[in-house]
């Protein structure tokens, strides 16, 4: 079963998703009336039913394995293609990243070789500058130990200064496709705080195709590395200076990913390319703007606010109001009408016991004050009631004989 949490974001997304096709003149667009969610990676819809079933699943930004925590629904395809192909690689550069810094929490295997001559070991950090190398039974060719060996006695007999140290981590990577795996997780943060208005501009549209199609990496570079940054560091960035800068600028851990910002008619190459003088090498890149916290969830800033219950129940009053007096257009309405207490007259008071409209009243917007006894002693209560008691205008109304109203409005029509 679906936590609560994660449906309140799937109805978030749906209605923020549904507002802005209404804003847009597009909610034909979406396939039915009920609510549907898209993948924000590759824009197919879903349903609130396929959270149960497992075909949407909880993202974690960054990956969980690299520190994050739950934050959008993507599509479960989306998820594993994602893990595999991009978010694996980013994994195993931060590993080793942590190796090289002596803050590794595991241990990894390279090859340790000397002027050459080299066996498979595991490496150890031992706090800052500290390593340890240990020898591991079973994973060396004997006589490629043999030749090792033999070689550092001689370099100890002869005590010589004279030799190489190649260490060669075997865990293997891509870092074009970890480099994704980090715009990835800038992308879903940016549409997690900012929302579909977001991240259905053009300019954001590369990189879906990126994320659809992991073979080739054809994204320009958008991200940064940030050495002194904390591990645990998490924000989202409006930057504003420099000029050139002017972006989205999502911070995660010791990684920075560069967007545009909303409207920007900039592509992605045209923002790396003002990006990339300063992300080259160790570069002081200062930067100045508004900062936001890293959202708990969706919260679909630039996105219009879902219809509540009160909007819609609104929207439903002028609709009929319109059509009432379109129907009834001999009648006269006054004051102004409450949209949950006309719905409420219309089913209960509003139509006469043959079911067709009140002859003696206009289903008119409007109201009124009325009174009525409960018992022969009680006193007058006032009430509001929606259904106005109107005069017929012209004088073949003015000839009708006087009838009492049916409606608790006590009032009579001539």
């Amino acid at each position: 079963m679906a936590r609560r949490k994660h449906v309140e974001w799937f109805r978030r997304g749906a209605g923020s998703l549904r507002a802005l096709a209404r804003e847009r003149g597009r909610e034909d667009d979406l396939p039915t009336p009920e609510d549907w969610y898209l993948c924000p990676l590759c824009l197919d819809g879903v349903t609130i039913e396929e959270l149960d079933t497992g075909e949407l699943t909880v993202e974690h930004v960054p990956p969980q394995a690299l520190g994050g925590t739950e934050l959008v629904l993507t599509c479960k395809e989306c998820n594993h293609r994602a893990g595999g192909k991009f978010d694996g690689q980013a994994h195993i550069e931060e590993r080793l990243r942590r190796l090289v810094a002596g803050q590794a929490d595991r241990p990894e295997t390279v090859k340790f070789s000397v002027d050459g001559f080299g066996t498979r070991v595991e490496m150890h950090t031992a706090g800052p500058g500290g390593m340890l190398f240990l020898g591991v039974p079973g994973i060396n060719k004997p006589a490629d130990t043999e030749r090792m060996e033999e070689h550092m006695r001689e370099l100890s007999a002869s005590r010589s200064t004279d030799f190489r140290i190649t260490i060669t981590p075997q865990a293997r990577f891509s870092p074009d496709h970890a480099r994704v795996s980090w715009v990835r997780t800038g992308y879903l943060a940016a549409f997690a705080l900012l929302g579909w208005r977001y991240i259905l501009q053009p300019a954001l549209q590369p990189i879906r195709d990126q994320l659809m199609n992991p073979s080739a990496v054809t994204l320009p570079s958008l991200s940064m590395y940030i050495p002194d940054s904390e591990a645990d560091r998490r924000e989202i960035w409006v930057v504003r200076e420099p000029t050139r800068l002017q972006s989205v600028l999502v911070v995660a851990g010791q990684h920075g990913v560069f967007l545009p910002l909303p409207n920007d008619h900039r592509t992605l190459s045209e923002l790396a390319d003002s990006v990339g003088p300063d992300t080259d090498g160790p570069v002081k890149l200062a930067v100045t703007g508004g900062v936001f916290p890293w959202p708990a969830g969706p919260t679909h800033l630039l996105d219009p606010a879902p219809v509540t219950a009160l909007q819609l129940t609104r929207y439903l009053l002028a609709t009929f109001t319109a059509l009432a007096r379109r129907l009834q257009p001999e009648y006269r309405s006054a004051g102004t009408a409450d949209g949950g207490n006309w719905l409420w007259m219309c089913r209960s008071r509003g139509l006469d016991q043959a079911g067709t409209w009140c002859r003696s009243h206009g289903l008119l917007r409007g109201s009124v004050t009325a009174s009525r006894r409960s018992s022969p002693s009680s006193r007058q209560q006032r009430r509001p009631v929606l259904v106005v008691c109107a005069r017929r205008s012209g004088s073949r109304a003015r000839s009708r004989r006087s009838a009492r109203c049916r409606l608790p409005c006590n009032g009579t029509t001539r």
